[in-house]
């Protein structure tokens, strides 16, 4: 299984890079899937045929599982934030010309997706409820 990484990305070389301000619920969603499920966890996206994504610490692959799992997308250089509370600074890479019609849509997918295997681990949970995690 090849290892995902920031650094396995720098093998290609994205049409365009932006800084972008990705909000709290992505990023504590892929957080908490991350921290409970595995790291670096793998998923095919619920809704999105052939869009396969690898989670770790350092980036949020997105891959296309069609054409050899050339990477379409990724989050990456996430910058410290003050609070769980606030939004989080970090690159967007584009690997391919509509590559930027899959943000907004990879990112719905990815919370469902994960969300649905939280949900099928712990079952559904209160928000208000702690819950221990297994280690």
């Amino acid at each position: 299984m090849k290892r995902y990484s920031a650094d396995w990305l720098d093998q290609y070389t994205p049409i365009r890079v932006q800084p972008r301000k990705l909000a709290k619920e992505d990023y504590n969603a892929v957080r908490l899937g991350i921290l409970r499920l595995n790291n670096p966890l793998h998923l095919e996206l619920e809704g999105i045929r052939g869009l396969r994504c690898v989670l770790n610490d350092t980036a949020w692959i997105f891959l296309d599982g069609y054409k050899g799992e050339l990477p379409l997308l990724a989050w990456t250089n996430f910058q410290p934030r003050e609070s769980i509370s606030a939004s989080i600074d970090c690159e967007l890479r584009l690997y391919h010309m509509h590559a930027g019609l899959l943000i907004s849509k990879s990112l719905d997918a990815l919370q469902n997706t994960i969300n649905g295997l939280l949900r099928e681990k712990y079952g559904d949970i209160d928000h208000d409820e702690i819950i221990k995690i297994e280690r």
